[in-house]
């Protein structure tokens, strides 16, 4: 053992430190070694420090965004909550409304768009919209119209709608549909009900097309309280797309 000792201490020429373990295996780590050795493992340390540091600053990040999200899923929960709550609460004054309108019987039997006010999408010539409440089926409403490329062209969705000015439980809307021609252009029909132009529900439908001076009755497939009657012709296309009935009738 001895000799490999000497041995080491020859061969490297320098000062050196000189370990013996357990299995008599010599070891021999000059001052320069040592030092580097000592040197790694406190980059090892720092560079394991670093890395828990950073760990520590991605968990804090996690845990911010995780307690973000808490808070905005409480507040949608809370939302969901408020709307929830809302739409019962509009449904029990829907409910409350159509009782009173039941045991008051203030809508009546008679047509309650007769003379009422009125507006629509847009006119041609005379055919306002008052054409269609005023009790005259020889006359009608008409939206616009003109003669383009050889065909009748009108406009995406036309629309007609009357205020009732009082809410009433509607039951039945009837349309007299223009006599003298074009008939046809009743057709895809949907008529929807509300308390206001903005919050409109669907009460029924006609697909037709309808023929000249034909009658359409369309009942509410759920009758609700409303005071605006709508009648709007579904059909982006503006081919021969407007709408010209002579009157609306609303029933309670």
């Amino acid at each position: 053992m001895l000799f490999y000792i000497l041995l080491c201490l020859v061969h490297v020429g320098l000062p050196c430190h000189i370990t013996i373990t357990g299995n008599n295996n010599v070891s021999c780590s000059t001052e320069l070694e040592m030092k580097v050795k000592e040197l790694e493992s406190k980059v090892k340390s720092n560079a394991l420090k670093t890395k828990v540091e950073e760990l520590k600053n991605r968990t804090e990040v996690i845990e911010s965004k995780n307690i973000d999200l808490e808070m905005k899923v409480r507040e949608l929960e809370r939302k969901v909550q408020s709307n929830a709550l809302k739409a019962k609460i509009d449904e029990l004054k829907e409910r409350i409304e159509i009782i009173e309108s039941q045991n008051k019987g203030s809508c009546g039997k008679k047509n309650l768009a007769f003379k009422k006010t009125c507006g629509q999408s847009s006119f041609h010539s005379i055919h306002k919209c008052d054409k269609a409440v005023d009790g005259d089926l020889n006359n009608f409403i008409h939206t616009q119209i003109v003669m383009k490329n050889g065909a009748w062209q009108g406009e995406s969705y036309p629309y007609w709608w009357v205020d009732l000015k009082s809410s009433c439980l509607i039951k039945k809307i009837r349309i007299y549909n223009r006599k003298d021609c074009c008939g046809n252009r009743l057709r895809n029909a949907e008529v929807t009900i509300g308390n206001s132009l903005s919050s409109m529900k669907l009460c029924g439908y006609y697909k037709g097309p309808a023929a000249n001076g034909e009658i359409v009755n369309i009942s509410c497939r759920e009758p609700k309280v409303a005071r605006y009657v709508k009648v709007m012709i579904k059909e982006k296309t503006i081919e021969e797309t407007v709408v010209n009935f002579a009157e609306v009738e609303v029933f309670s």
